[in-house]
C-alpha cells in the first residue's frame, strides 16, 4: 500500500440488473421496453486489514449515452462489455 492511501481495492463484482418499465419510453425513433443497470460492488482493505465494502449503479441507457441507427441489442452488449473491461 502507497503511503498516501488509506485504503486498497481487494474485490469487485459486477452484476446486471435487467430493469422493465411500465410503460414504453419513446427516444427519438427508438421504442425502449427496459434498461439495464450495472451494480458493482468493491470491497477495500485498510492499513489495518478491516474490510468494507461499498456499491454503486448506473443505468445502461443504450438510446441516450449511444444514439445510431445500429440495432439496440448490439449496443447495449457492447456497453455491456464496457463495464467488464473497466
Amino acid at each position: 500500500m502507497t503511503p498516501d492511501r488509506d485504503c486498497r481495492p481487494v474485490a469487485a463484482e459486477l452484476y446486471f440488473l435487467p430493469v422493465h418499465t411500465r410503460m414504453l419510453l419513446k427516444f427519438e425513433a427508438e421504442t425502449v421496453e427496459y434498461v439495464t443497470c450495472a451494480w458493482c460492488r468493491i470491497t477495500v482493505e485498510g492499513r489495518d486489514g478491516r474490510r468494507a465494502s461499498g456499491w454503486g449503479e448506473t443505468p445502461l441507457s443504450v438510446t441516450w449515452v449511444w444514439p445510431s441507427d445500429r440495432p439496440y441489442e448490439e449496443r447495449h452488449q457492447a456497453l455491456q462489455k464496457c463495464c467488464h473491461a473497466g
